[in-house]
């Protein structure tokens, strides 16, 4: 939220907002919010290590999520359950976040990844996003409406 609030200029830092580039010309100095913090730069850097504890709770929450459907599933046969079967929801989701660390390591200096392997990366995070919710919406009947077409009504009411 700093990061937001000091791109929008609602806290002062040096980075100019995008909207106030031609306004300003000369340096800008870091407000008391971003110097007590240590510079953007350290805010960012905050922010990623917090993601990377936020998604090693996550993993580990999944993890045994995964292992109680895998037993779950075992007593009941072990047969694939269609695309609801959530062995292969928590492990969209482990692949996910697997995918995001990896970004998140980078990100961070620990190792070096080239910008068509985050790209890789990338896409196969939001891939796995998206199938998650899109079975959770599926699955709870709760996406958009269904709207009959122009012809549909048309067939109806002539059939009434």
């Amino acid at each position: 939220n700093i990061l937001w609030a000091a791109s929008v200029g609602l806290i002062r830092s040096k980075e100019v907002p995008k909207w106030q580039r031609k306004m300003w010309q000369g340096l800008r100095r870091n407000g008391a919010v971003i110097s007590q913090l240590g510079g953007v730069a350290n805010v960012k850097r905050r922010k990623n290590l917090a993601s990377i504890w936020r998604l090693v709770f996550a993993f580990t929450a999944n993890v045994l999520l995964l292992k109680k459907a895998v037993e779950g599933a075992s007593s009941v046969g072990g047969a694939f359950q269609g695309p609801d079967d959530p062995r292969l929801f928590h492990t969209l989701e482990l692949i996910g976040m697997a995918a995001n660390f990896r970004m998140l390591w980078s990100k961070l200096g620990y190792t070096r990844l080239s910008h068509e392997m985050l790209g890789i990366l990338a896409m196969i995070a939001s891939a796995c996003g998206m199938w998650s919710n899109w079975r959770k919406v599926r699955r709870k009947k709760c996406g958009t409406k269904q709207f009959l077409t122009a012809v549909e009504r048309r067939r109806a009411s002539l059939a009434s």
